[in-house]
C-alpha cells in the first residue's frame, strides 16, 4: 500500500467497489480499509474527502454498502456522496460448475430435495446489473453526485 497512500490521499474521490460474500464485503475490501489506517495516523488525511461505494452480492449488497459507507465516514471522515448496490440473486454454486450436484452450496440448502434434484441451470438465472435499468440509473446518479461534489456540474 505504501506506493498508493499519496495517490489515495490526493485523489479527487475514492470509489470503493466490492463483492459481498457471506453477508460481508470480501476480505480484500476489509484489508484495503484496514490499510487506510496510515492515512489517519497523527493527521486525518482523508477528512472531508469525497467517496462513493459500489457493491454487488447475492442478496445483501444494500446492507453491506451501508456498512462500508459507515466505516468510510466514521473511521476516516470521508464525505460519502452515495452508494449503489446490486443484488444479483445468483448463487456462486451456479458458477462453479457443481451447482446441480453440490450438496453443500446455497441451492442445496435453499431448495427442497425434490427441487434440487430437478434443478437445471439456465442462462436466465444469471443476473447482470446492465440488464436492470434502475441499477444503471443509480450508477449514473452516483456519477452525477460525484461530479457535482467535485464542482464539475451545477446541481
Amino acid at each position: 500500500m505504501a506506493p498508493l497512500y499519496h495517490k489515495i490521499a490526493t485523489a479527487d474521490a475514492l470509489v470503493v467497489g466490492f463483492p459481498v460474500y457471506f453477508g460481508h464485503a470480501n476480505a480484500f475490501t476489509h484489508t484495503f480499509l484496514e490499510r487506510l489506517f496510515a492515512l489517519r495516523h497523527v493527521r486525518m488525511l482523508t477528512q472531508g474527502e469525497l467517496a462513493a461505494v459500489v457493491a454487488v452480492g447475492g442478496h445483501e449488497a444494500e446492507k453491506v454498502s451501508g456498512d462500508i459507507s459507515y466505516r468510510l465516514e466514521n473511521c476516516f471522515e470521508y464525505r460519502v456522496v452515495g452508494s449503489v448496490f446490486f443484488n444479483s440473486a445468483t448463487p456462486p454454486c451456479f458458477i462453479c460448475g457443481y451447482g446441480t450436484t453440490c450438496r453443500y452450496g446455497g441451492p442445496a440448502r435453499w431448495l427442497t430435495p425434490e427441487e434440487f434434484k430437478n434443478l437445471r441451470i439456465t442462462p436466465e438465472m444469471f443476473q447482470r446489473f446492465e440488464d436492470h435499468p434502475m441499477v444503471v440509473e443509480a450508477c449514473e446518479g452516483l456519477s452525477s453526485k460525484l461530479r457535482i461534489a467535485l464542482g464539475e456540474l451545477s446541481p
